[in-house]
């Protein structure tokens, strides 16, 4: 029994070393199983603030079958974290702080040592790279870098000290709708469309003219939606323009005196100095004579702008260089005058005044005698000739016989005086040969012509009265053509120095003929004027008689806006036609391609070097290009109330350079 036992123990013994044996061979010749790895393709992703998706590739090195890849993250900026397809996507929410901001986000799997990804985001204060300096003493330039090419934002002006006044962005912004809204009323075009048009996308650079010398002011923008949603804070930056040079400039004042007429001789100490001159009544202080003139020159300054030119054209043609002389006469009699000169620098700030007193002599009599001939009398208009015995100047006037047909010599002076003093008439000399127009049909009028020195009359009055004769309608062939009408904005498009102050509005071609011999004349007027009821014809024909006569001229006119274009023609003998109407609205939807326009007159222009400021009205109006459709006055009277109505509130509502913008703000010259 021991010896079986031994002998079974040893044989399975042996069979266990056997088996261990051929275990150990099998486990030397299987392969080593290598343990799972994460693997990125980046350490790090940096989001514009805006925010915006993202993805990363990333690989599972010995992945296992049935695990999957996760990803992890605490921040809730971090949106729609996933993993697919070997790629990890996010999305990240806009940072609208100004400082930046980072997170992380945790890949982890099962067996594998976690990784880490690093996502930083910008702050909205790193939006722009806004950067700006002085160009000169009344422009500045601006560079504006977005970090989102892709996002349209604004940029305006307004003086340091305004700008400092917010106390936050959203009451900056705020107070910009308002602005923009009331420039969308000026224009009678939505918000969204002067939004569109002032909109800037990617890296520009800007010019802001028109400015006052030596002011700080503060250049912001911010990115905004087409309705006008504000998408990001304020980015802003400070610049302060420069100071004119040239204004330490002292004048010699001398006078040559010939009765009520006196030279005003100006000597400045240096040629180079631009300068203004004139005179105004002695008793006014050195304070209101530059106040007074300042006003004045504005309001010039103000219509040389609306006709195209910039604040520096506009002041270099009104001032002077130079040794200057100038005889005014319209004078009062032994009157004392104040003569007067300053320097004034392009952005109208102006150096000290030189002044000096002179006073005028009496007034000189004339013997004189003015012969009045009225010839070639037709319903609405004559030819006037005024042959004198010598060179000495007079003036010729006229008006409807009751205006003073009733009244003595003595009593009518004064209202010719008066006309002398403003303006209104020009003195003449020698023959005097003209041609009356406006009149009215079969209506009494007198002449009034009488020598002038200075403002006061040096002659008896001369006066003759004539009547015209009645109107005839005649049949003319007239016919007016204006088929189609185009966008001034896609005109500025190739033509942006003629049409960039116009893009708001349509550019209407009108077309004219009329029979042999025949004169056409013409115009579009705002307002619906298309029946009897409306509008005479004799109160069409005279204020047409002062309008338009080519064969085609191209009016700016307003959209969604009742106009009426009207037209006559005149024969030889004086008689008109009865009234072409024709009532319009003009739409943006109903514009033709601009590729159908031919541009009258701007072809030849644009084979020569670009026409200035100074000359562009002039070539404009030299070949028929686009007037702007104007209120129609009612009558003659009216139509003098209400130019003057009009004067009144250009001199009230904006004072040219000299005073604030309505709005204050002011946006980057759109040329640029």
């Amino acid at each position: 029994m021991n010896i079986l036992r031994y002998l079974s123990g040893t044989i399975l013994g042996m069979m266990v070393l056997a088996c261990l044996n051929i275990c150990w061979s099998c486990s030397e010749d299987k392969e080593e199983v290598l343990p799972p790895a994460i693997e990125l393709t980046t350490q790090g992703v940096e989001m514009k603030a805006l925010g915006g998706d993202a993805s990363v590739l990333v690989n599972v090195a010995n992945a296992v079958e049935g695990v999957e890849l996760k990803a992890e993250c605490s921040t809730t900026w971090v949106t729609d974290l996933s993993v697919a397809d070997n790629k990890v996507s996010f999305s990240v929410l806009p940072n609208t702080a100004n400082e930046d901001r980072e997170t992380t986000i945790t890949l982890s799997y099962t067996g594998a040592e976690s990784k880490t990804l690093k996502v930083t985001q910008k702050g909205m204060g790193n939006l722009f790279d806004l950067q700006a300096a002085a160009k000169d003493e009344s422009t500045v330039v601006a560079t504006v870098k977005p970090e989102d090419n892709d996002m349209k934002y604004l940029v305006m002006i307004l003086p340091q000290t305004e700008a400092d006044a917010y106390n936050t962005d959203e009451e900056m912004y705020q107070d910009d709708i308002t602005y923009l809204k009331y420039q969308a009323s000026k224009l009678q075009i939505t918000l969204e469309r002067i939004i569109e048009i002032n909109q800037r996308q990617g890296e520009v650079n800007l010019e802001f003219s028109g400015l006052s010398a030596m002011t700080a002011y503060c250049i912001y923008c911010y990115g905004i939606s087409t309705t006008g949603e504000r998408l990001t804070p304020i980015t802003k930056v400070s610049v302060t323009t420069a100071v004119p040079a040239g204004l330490d400039c002292d004048f010699d004042i001398s006078y040559d005196i010939n009765g009520v007429e006196v030279t005003m001789n100006v000597t400045p100490s240096n040629d180079e100095t631009r300068y203004y001159f004139n005179m105004l009544q002695a008793d006014l202080s050195d304070e209101e004579v530059m106040s007074k003139v300042m006003d004045y020159l504005g309001q010039v300054i103000y219509l040389y702008e609306q006709n195209g030119y910039t604040r520096a054209q506009a002041i270099e043609a009104i001032t002077f260089s130079g040794p200057q002389s100038y005889t005014f006469n319209i004078l009062e009699e032994d009157t004392e005058y104040k003569g007067f000169a300053f320097a004034m620098s392009p952005s109208a700030v102006t150096g000290p005044m030189t002044t000096k007193n002179v006073k005028t002599g009496s007034v000189a009599m004339s013997d004189n005698q003015i012969d009045i001939e009225v010839y070639d009398v037709q319903p609405r208009q004559v030819r006037v000739r005024c042959t004198p015995s010598n060179n000495d100047p007079y003036v010729v006037s006229y008006a409807p016989f009751d205006y003073y047909g009733e009244l003595s010599d003595e009593e009518v002076l004064p209202y010719l005086a008066n006309y002398f003093k403003t303006g209104q008439v020009e003195p003449v000399s020698g023959v005097y040969d003209s041609e009356l127009t406006q009149l009215s049909p079969n209506t009494k009028y007198e002449m009034l012509v009488v020598g002038v020195n200075g403002v006061s009359p040096s002659t008896k009055l001369f006066r003759k009265v004539f009547t015209t004769p009645a109107e005839e309608q005649v049949d003319l062939h007239l016919k007016v053509e204006a088929p189609k009408y185009y966008s001034a904005s896609d005109a500025a498009k190739v033509y942006p120095q003629v049409f960039g102050p116009y893009t708001q509005y349509a550019i209407v071609p009108v077309h004219v003929t009329a029979d042999p011999g025949a004169e056409v004349f013409y115009n579009i007027y705002q307002g619906d004027f298309s029946s009897e009821e409306s509008a005479s014809d004799d109160v069409i024909i005279s204020n047409l008689t002062g309008a338009f006569t080519a064969e085609r001229t191209d009016f700016f006119a307003d959209y969604d806006t009742d106009l009426t274009l009207l037209a006559t023609a005149r024969d030889q003998k004086g008689n008109f036609t009865k009234c072409y109407r024709r009532h319009m609205v003009l739409t943006r939807d109903g514009v033709s391609p601009i590729e159908e326009y031919d541009f009258p007159g701007i072809e030849q222009q644009s084979q020569a070097k670009a026409p200035s400021a100074a000359s562009k009205a002039k070539a404009l109006r030299q070949h028929a290009a686009p007037t702007q459709a104007v209120p129609m006055p009612q009558t003659l009277k009216k139509a003098a109330r209400r130019q003057a109505s009009v004067a009144d509130t250009k001199r009230d509502a904006c004072k040219g350079p000299f005073a604030k913008n309505i709005m204050r703000r002011q946006l980057p010259d759109l040329k640029h």
